[in-house]
């Protein structure tokens, strides 16, 4: 049969019919139309990915939506922003950025913050020496207690609307006061609370930075085996109080522990070639108990900050004491390697990062949750996109952060593993966590006397 006139096509079979040889003739053309389509794509992607000199551009498109991605120079993480992981770097800056946002201030308290400058006395007792710190909260500033003749520090929340937070925090912590009068616990002591013009003011004790500013300050280099036994003694301490008084803290993390005095030395470390710090005395404070929860209370669906949320808030399984024990286990793992654990921008990328370090999540909390995150029994994930490739490529299984086989790493690592428990009923209690054998080489000098500590209601 001869070949039909005006179409470029290679031999055709003479046993199909005239109107099947057409068919093919068409689907031919237009998948040669589709080539030229895509090679002008290609070549349109490859142009935007180089400049006219030959040189790949420093900020190529992310694979996603388009947007400039992240690194300047790297090409093998195509992803802007929204869908990459964050650096260690970004991460503790966009935290201490939230932690210093300002909101707008309403008038009422710029006229109250006008009347109460620097070398003001307020409620005929505190002389306003200095600003510690401005957040969406309001003011904490450095004042001189005329009475005790000490320095502490007065937090003045900006809103009334804040009030019922702060209402909280006061009966909160004048539980503590009245259980712990000596400030045995290691939670910080609240000594005065009072209103001003309607704004509510708290006097807590005067302390030195938080971990977190400690860890920004050092450049995340982290925390010697033995400073963490320390810190980790006395936050465990302090959350084995609150728990046997009924109360959950909800919001561990670094920013909540803040060092009493953060006097620090300097030496060269060569693994790093610099000079890093060296606290000199790891005595800390709980604080923030804005949003502690008795268990009576109502139990607020979403609790913790992101990066230390135990799996069953995010899966809606309900909460209770066990999701601050989960906490203090990522807390542990960031003093050991100097980074959050989990650095995660939402719910599906957490329970990801959670099952790449920790194995899968049991059957029974997956059924249980209240979500969707979850189809045929497995986490409903694209594990071919970019997001999916970076978990598997940058998180790795919990034991293989270990730095060294000696038992002090083995212990830390052992107890981390089991605050890192998925199921809240076979998650480590408390008191089994201050028997550990991580804190048997504790010295005697910075152990806590063993106080009855149940509150009287």
């Amino acid at each position: 049969m001869p070949r039909a006139r005006g179409y470029p096509v290679g031999k055709i079979n003479k046993r199909k019919p005239r109107v099947q040889q057409r068919s093919n003739i068409y689907h031919t053309r237009a998948a040669a139309v589709r080539r030229r389509q895509n090679k002008r794509a290609t070549g349109a992607l490859i142009g935007r990915a180089f400049n006219g000199r030959g040189n790949i551009r420093r900020r190529p498109n992310c694979v996603n939506c388009g947007q400039p991605v992240i690194s300047s120079t790297s090409l093998s993480l195509r992803l802007c922003s929204s869908h990459a992981l964050p650096a260690i770097e970004d991460i503790y800056r966009i935290r201490k950025e939230n932690q210093s946002k300002r909101l707008p201030i309403p008038d009422n308290y710029k006229s109250f913050l006008i009347k109460r400058r620097i070398g003001n006395t307020v409620n005929n007792r505190y002389n306003i020496e200095s600003t510690l710190g401005v957040g969406t909260f309001g003011h904490v500033v450095k004042v001189w207690d005329t009475k005790d003749n000490q320095y502490k520090a007065l937090k003045i929340l900006k809103d009334k609307e804040d009030g019922l937070a702060a209402v909280m925090e006061i009966k909160v912590l004048s539980k503590l006061v009245e259980k712990d009068p000596y400030h045995n616990h290691f939670c910080i002591k609240m000594h005065d609370s009072f209103k001003i013009k309607g704004h509510v003011g708290i006097v807590l004790d005067m302390l030195g930075v938080s971990i977190f500013q400690f860890l920004c300050e050092n450049k995340f280099h982290p925390f010697p085996i033995d400073q963490i036994r320390h810190i980790a003694y006395q936050l465990c301490f302090a959350v084995k109080f609150l728990h046997n008084n009924r109360l959950t803290h909800t919001d561990l993390k670094p920013e909540n522990i803040l060092f009493v005095n953060s006097d620090y030395l300097s030496y060269y470390e060569p693994a790093v070639n610099r000079d890093v710090h060296f606290v000199k005395k790891t005595d800390v404070r709980l604080i923030d108990f804005g949003s502690a929860t008795f268990n009576y209370e109502y139990h607020s669906p979403i609790v913790s900050t992101r990066h230390y949320r135990a799996p069953e808030v995010i899966l809606k399984n309900g909460w209770s004491h066990p999701c601050d024990i989960w906490s203090i286990g990522c807390i542990l793992f960031e003093l050991y390697t100097g980074k959050p654990l989990f650095q995660a921008r939402e719910n599906k990328q957490h329970l990801a990062m959670m099952e790449r370090v920790l194995g899968e999540i049991p059957k029974l909390m997956k059924r249980r949750s209240k979500t969707t995150y979850f189809r045929n029994g497995q986490l409903d994930w694209d594990e071919c996109s970019y997001a999916a490739q970076q978990v598997y490529e940058y998180y790795k299984p919990l034991s293989n952060y270990k730095k060294m086989r000696t038992d002090d790493h083995n212990e830390l690592f052992d107890l981390i593993k089991q605050m890192l428990e998925y199921r809240p009923r076979t998650r480590i209690k408390i008191d089994a966590v201050l028997q550990h054998p991580f804190f048997d080489r504790l010295p005697a000098h910075q152990r806590a006397p063993e106080l009855e500590d149940t509150l009287k209601y």
